[in-house]
């Protein structure tokens, strides 16, 4: 494992108590996982094995009860290889640090054999277990629970995660096999700075948040598309909650071959909607591709604030591409691509080594310090005012140069996702083109640099 941030001393917080949910692929977890939540955190598809890293959420049902949920991907008996073989360690390790095991069984399909060798070897684990039979969807159903009986788990509760049906009695359930708690024991990192790493597929989004975390939080292969959802990973440092959000590859739109592919990549966008700031992560070997300006393009129109990240660094460097020189080269090489977030820095990084990742925290702290700052009204109505004097918009009306009468700023919050907001009443606002607009934010940046910032503007007529 490379080099990893430094920590800042965590506060000693009481143990939120940890249910981890268990069972064979396509039984339903995802969807209880959700329904407990009370949200769609986890993706749900059909297809078997759709989850592989391991999903976690935060929730109350009671006022004095915090519990952390985790969704784990489908368990498969014997020696595994490749990304099953990652997945299975995934379970083992939530299993080591559960409170309570939830196994979730099919009521349709009844008792399998891979129940009976998943039950026999959750036995041994010396862990709680409550047996949850899902799919409980007709009352018919109900019957079929008593052969679960026989894997020696107690009474098992039925549900139906689809209709909710049983959902209040899980959950009573759960409460009375979970040890108990205080009342101020809660969610760590819940409300931290949301940064969402994204790119196209293969460039290392995985790998560079592992290297972040410092462990193999997440699954990583040499195959395109192991990430299958958007994971949120609560992370520390110099005392700043972050939650780092995972991504899939953003594929081009004709590449999704399935409905579980839009599906995917449908959470990767909202993963950029739902973010404070993005990491868009680049190959070095590979330079700026088409792809990567289409993901760019839905971060701007999206007015996200934007670091851009060159992963692979330290490959560039073997192959005799990373010379200081070189990497300023490259630098205007990605601004020449992505012209469009000339105004987001850009940080070379490896998630081999760890090589650039601190400078990358530094950058991010600038960027949510321009996004919360506040600037002084009066300096930019001068600024601007001074912009329109000397280069008027073509095509301004027939009272002359346009006038800005008054001006407001408005910044971000530390836990909203504001941007920086420039609202100008004006004499003639349709003088305001997209390109004038561009022209004067390009004249404002030269003062108020406003780093990885984008602009929301604002024109509005006096009344």
């Amino acid at each position: 494992m490379p080099a990893t941030l430094p920590r800042s001393p965590q506060k000693d917080t009481p143990k939120v108590p940890t249910v981890v949910i268990v069972g064979r692929p396509n039984v339903g977890k995802s969807l209880l996982f959700n329904r407990l939540v009370g949200k769609g955190i986890s993706l749900v598809h059909p297809e078997p094995g759709v989850t592989r890293d391991r999903l976690v959420a935060f929730c109350r049902w009671q006022a004095s009860a915090w519990l952390k949920l985790v969704d784990t991907g489908g368990w498969e008996p014997g020696p595994q290889a490749g990304i099953l073989s990652l997945v299975r360690a995934q379970v083992e390790e939530e299993i080591a640090q559960a409170d309570l095991l939830l196994l979730v069984v099919d009521a349709r399909t009844g008792v399998t054999p891979l129940d009976q060798e998943l039950a026999q070897w959750l036995r041994k684990t010396n862990r709680p277990i409550l047996l949850t039979v899902n799919k409980v969807d007709a009352p018919s159903l109900e019957l079929e629970t008593v052969e679960f009986s026989l894997l020696g788990l107690g009474e098992p509760v039925a549900v139906s995660a689809a209709h909710g049906l049983g959902i209040q009695e899980l959950k009573e359930r759960i409460l009375q096999k979970l040890p108990q708690h205080p009342v101020e024991a809660g969610p760590v990192g819940k409300s931290g700075l949301r940064l969402a790493f994204v790119g196209k597929p293969n460039v290392g989004k995985s790998s560079l948040v592992n290297a972040i975390l410092g462990e193999n939080r997440l699954i990583v292969t040499e195959l395109p598309g192991t990430t299958r959802d958007a994971v949120d990973i609560p992370f520390q440092w110099k005392g700043v909650e972050y939650l780092l959000i995972d991504t899939a590859g953003l594929k081009p739109r004709r590449k999704l071959a399935s409905e579980l592919e839009a599906k995917v990549s449908g959470r990767s966008v909202h993963a950029i909607n739902r973010s404070q700031i993005v990491i868009l992560v680049l190959d070095a070997l590979t330079g700026v591709t088409e792809q990567d300006k289409k993901i760019g393009g839905l971060i701007r129109k999206a007015l996200r604030p934007c670091l851009i990240a060159v992963n692979k660094w330290d490959l560039a460097r073997e192959a005799g591409q990373a010379s200081p020189k070189e990497e300023e080269a490259y630098r205007e090489a990605v601004y020449r691509e992505l012209f469009f977030l000339r105004f987001c820095p850009v940080v070379f990084v490896s998630a081999r080594t760890g090589e650039g990742i601190q400078a990358m925290f530094s950058l991010l702290e600038q960027i949510q310090m321009y996004r919360t700052q506040h600037l002084p009204e009066e300096e930019l109505k001068q600024r601007l005012g001074e912009a329109i004097e000397r280069y008027p918009p073509p095509g301004r009306g027939k009272k002359g140069k346009p006038r800005i009468l008054s001006l407001r700023y408005r910044s971000g919050t530390p836990s909203d996702q504001e941007v920086p907001t420039i609202v100008c009443t004006v004499s003639e606002p349709q003088c305001f083109t997209q390109s004038y607009v561009q022209f004067l934010e390009h004249h404002l940046r030269s003062v108020f640099p406003l780093t990885g910032c984008p602009i929301r503007w604002r024109w509005e007529k006096k009344p």
